[in-house]
C-alpha cells in the first residue's frame, strides 16, 4: 500500500477519534454523576484533545480543501491540556477550579490571539500555508517544539501530585486511595511517553530532519490512540471524596494554591449534613446486610456491595472505615460471625458441621473462619459451642 494512502487511513482514524472525544466531552459535561465538577475540568481535556485530533485529521485525508477554515483549529489547544489536567487535579480535590489557577491558560490566549489574522485570511491562503508555507518553513516546528516542553512540563508536575497523593491522604485509610487514581495516573504516566515522542520527533522536525507534517501524523495517531483506550473509563469511576472533604484539602501559600499544591487536614470539621446523611445510609447499610444476607456471597467485593446497596463506593469505604472503625472484610465477616454464633446456640444446628456453617455462612476457607470467628468473639469456634451447651 502506498505511503499515501496510509496517511489516508490514518487520517480517518483521527477523524473517528476526535469525533468520539467531542462526544464524550460533551457527555462528560452532562451527565449527572457526583464527579460532576471535576468532570468539567476532564470534559475541557478531552475537548483540547479531539480538536487537536481532529485538525491532523483535516490535513492527513485531504479533506482540509473543502473547510480551509478549519486548519490549524487546533494549533492552540496543546497549551490547554496541561492546565486542563492541573484543573481536574485540584477540582476533584476542593470541588472547584480557583480563579487564580485560570493564569495558566495566558499561554493559550497569546498563541490564539497571534492567530487570529490567519483565522480571518482566506481560503485560498488558509491552502496556500498548508501546501506550501508549512513544507518550506520550520517556524511550526519550533512553535510545536515550544508547546510540547510546555505539555510535557505540567505532565511531569501532575504525575508528581498523583504519586504524593496517597501519602497525604493516608489518615483516612480509605480502601479506594489507590484504585480511584490508578486510571488517571495510567492515562498521565501513557501522556507522558507521548509527549517524550513528540519531543523527539518535534526535535527532528525543527532540525529539517524529518516533514513537520510526517511528524504531526505521528503525534496525532499516538493521540486518537489515547482517546480510543480512555473512552469512557471516566464515566464510571468513582469520585475520589466526597463533598464534605472539600474543606479538609488546604493550601500554605498562594504560590502552591497556584499549582495545586494541597495540603489534607483531616482534623477539619466538616457540614453536619453530610455526617446526618453518613447516619442515614449507615443505617440503609446494615438494614440491607440483613435483610437480603449479602454476606453470605462469598465473593462479595466492596464494588457488588455498593451495587447491591445503591450507596457510591468511596462512601461505602468511608461509612464502615469512620464510622463502625473496621475495614471492609472484617465489616463482612462479623454478619458471618454473628449468624454462626446465632446457629451454634440453637440445638437443631448440631446435625451440622462447624465447618458447614461456616461455608453457608459466607466464609470460603477454614483458616479465614477461624481467624475472624477468633477476632469477633475471642473463642475458637469449638469452644464458643461447647459454652453455650
Amino acid at each position: 500500500m502506498a505511503e499515501e494512502q496510509w496517511i489516508n487511513i490514518i487520517g480517518y482514524i483521527h477523524l473517528v477519534a476526535g469525533a468520539q472525544g467531542l462526544f464524550l466531552a460533551v457527555i462528560l459535561r452532562a451527565y449527572p454523576v457526583e464527579n460532576k465538577i471535576p468532570n468539567r475540568s476532564l470534559s475541557l481535556f478531552i475537548l483540547a484533545f479531539s480538536v487537536i485530533i481532529l485538525g491532523i485529521g483535516l490535513g492527513a485525508t485531504g479533506l482540509y480543501s473543502s473547510a480551509p477554515h478549519l486548519i490549524r483549529i487546533g494549533a492552540p489547544f496543546l497549551l490547554l491540556l496541561g492546565p486542563a489536567l492541573l484543573f481536574y487535579m485540584t477540582a476533584i480535590r476542593i470541588g472547584h477550579v480557583p480563579s487564580i489557577q485560570y493564569l495558566h491558560l495566558i499561554p493559550f490566549v497569546i498563541y490564539a490571539v497571534a492567530l487570529l489574522p490567519f483565522y480571518f485570511s482566506s481560503a485560498e491562503e488558509k491552502i496556500f500555508w498548508v501546501e506550501v508555507s508549512m513544507t518550506t518553513t520550520q517556524t511550526d516546528a519550533w512553535i510545536n517544539l515550544l508547546m510540547v516542553i510546555h505539555l510535557l512540563g505540567y505532565l511531569g508536575w501532575v504525575y508528581l501530585l498523583l504519586i504524593r497523593h496517597p501519602q497525604k491522604i493516608s489518615a483516612l485509610k480509605t480502601d479506594l486511595t489507590e484504585t480511584d487514581l490508578g486510571w488517571i495516573r495510567n492515562l498521565t504516566s501513557v501522556m507522558l511517553m507521548c509527549g517524550t515522542l513528540a519531543l523527539v520527533l518535534f526535535s527532528l522536525s525543527a532540525a529539517e530532519i524529518m516533514e513537520t507534517l510526517l511528524a504531526n501524523y505521528m503525534i496525532g495517531f499516538v493521540m486518537a490512540g489515547i482517546v480510543y483506550g480512555l473512552g469512557y473509563r471516566s464515566l464510571i469511576t468513582p469520585r475520589i471524596f466526597g463533598d464534605r472533604d472539600y474543606p479538609a484539602w488546604v493550601y500554605t501559600s498562594v504560590w502552591k494554591y497556584f499549582w495545586g499544591d494541597l495540603e489534607f487536614n483531616p482534623e477539619i470539621k466538616t457540614d453536619t449534613q453530610y455526617i446526618r446523611e453518613e447516619k442515614r445510609l449507615l443505617e440503609k447499610l446494615q438494614k440491607t446486610m440483613e435483610e437480603e444476607q449479602l454476606y453470605r456471597n462469598s465473593d462479595l467485593s466492596l464494588a457488588q456491595l455498593s451495587s447491591q446497596t445503591g450507596i457510591p463506593q468511596y462512601l461505602l469505604s468511608r461509612i464502615i472505615n469512620g464510622r463502625l472503625g473496621l475495614n471492609f472484610f472484617d465489616f463482612v465477616n462479623e454478619y458471618r460471625v454473628k449468624e454462626i454464633c446465632g446457629r451454634l446456640s440453637q440445638p437443631e444446628q448440631n446435625k451440622f458441621t462447624i465447618l458447614s456453617l461456616a461455608m453457608d455462612a459466607g466464609f470460603n476457607s477454614k483458616s479465614s473462619f477461624n481467624t475472624a470467628f477468633r477476632k469477633s468473639t475471642g473463642l475458637t469456634p469449638s469452644e464458643y459451642k461447647k459454652q453455650q451447651l
